[in-house]
């Protein structure tokens, strides 16, 4: 029997590896896109308006429609894609039964007025720029194609592997109607579970229809919060992509289950891990980007609560990046 080893440094997992293969998914894709974003290890939004415009200026609709339509790229409102808006965050997550590479053919939908045609234009340029990653570096990846960022993250995830969900603005109302709120951003924790309990609601369709003063008069948010919240619901929340394909700080961190750190000891010898491991880091980012970070934060997190403490940083280069 043989099973995968995650590298490990400094006594714990090593996402060196993985940092960096993301790092070079971020590179390929900033060949099609103006604006990279990198979100996570994994996770990546792009602004490909430009080259969509270039793409319906050179080439017949027709043509764009084809290749937009081709097996493994979904439309939102397909029942499948609907199957999929169903299950919780968690499931989802986890890898539903039901994930599975589909390669059907979607069938066209109509006529397209010119934010549509847009649209179907970036499923090509995402198709590509998918193809791309694959052929340059191995690795599969899926891909959301919507209006904005928060429902091109929610199409990205509704077919997997290897797939790509466009959403069309006919789509968003069906689309979100019985979409469980956890699968909402930043609503998967203790703030969705707070505006269930205050509200009763369970789905973006029922937190939609209403307004942000119900949730500031139920306690269930502030009214910056609440504002945000019903727009996520209705899809209509802008949160632009911005260009930045490096992280904004490091950090390095672990969770200890089975050995507490109950003495001095243990405790300087893990944050000396830790350190050894974020200047490496910090290190080589330096060569490539010409930075270095100006603050440092520690933060301790124990039976739900939390303490964090942060000051500045000098290791004696000039540089503008946080420190974690």
């Amino acid at each position: 029997l043989s099973s995968p080893q995650v590298p490990t440094a400094h006594g714990k997992a090593n996402m060196a590896v993985y940092k960096e293969a993301g790092q070079a998914v971020c590179e390929v894709l900033a060949d099609f896109a103006e604006k990279v974003e990198k979100r996570s290890v994994d996770e990546v939004a792009v602004d490909v308006t430009r080259a969509a415009k270039d793409l319906l200026e050179s080439t017949p609709f027709a043509d764009v429609l084809e290749e937009a339509l081709a097996p493994g790229s979904h439309q939102a409102d397909s029942a499948a894609t609907l199957e999929m808006a169903r299950e919780s965050h968690a499931a989802n997550r986890k890898g539903s039964k039901a994930q599975k590479e589909r390669l059907e053919r979607t069938s066209a939908g109509g006529d397209y007025d010119q934010e549509e045609r847009m649209l179907m234009a970036a499923a090509v340029v995402v198709s590509r720029a998918r193809r791309a990653v694959s052929d340059r570096l191995g690795f599969s990846c899926s891909g959301g194609v919507a209006p904005t960022k928060q429902l091109a993250k929610l199409g990205c995830g509704l077919h997997k592997p290897n797939q790509q969900t466009v959403v069309l603005p006919r789509h968003i109302d069906g689309l979100l109607q019985d979409l469980p709120l956890d699968r909402l951003q930043g609503l998967g924790g203790k703030e969705g579970k707070q505006l269930i309990s205050r509200l009763g609601v369970t789905t973006a369709g029922e937190l939609g229809a209403l307004t942000p003063d119900d949730l500031v008069r139920a306690g269930a948010a502030d009214e910056g919060s609440a504002r945000i919240y019903i727009a996520m619901a209705r899809g209509t929340y802008r949160d632009p992509v911005v260009h930045r394909m490096t992280y904004k700080s490091f950090a390095a961190s672990k969770n200890f289950y089975r050995e507490a750190l109950d003495t001095d000891e243990a405790v300087d010898a893990w944050l000396k891990k830790f350190s050894e491991e974020l200047w490496e880091r910090v290190t080589k980012d330096r060569e490539k980007h010409n930075r270095a970070p100006t603050n440092v934060t520690i933060s301790v997190n124990r039976g739900g609560s939390s303490v964090s403490r942060t000051g500045p940083l000098s290791i004696g280069w000039g540089g503008s990046a946080g420190g974690g």
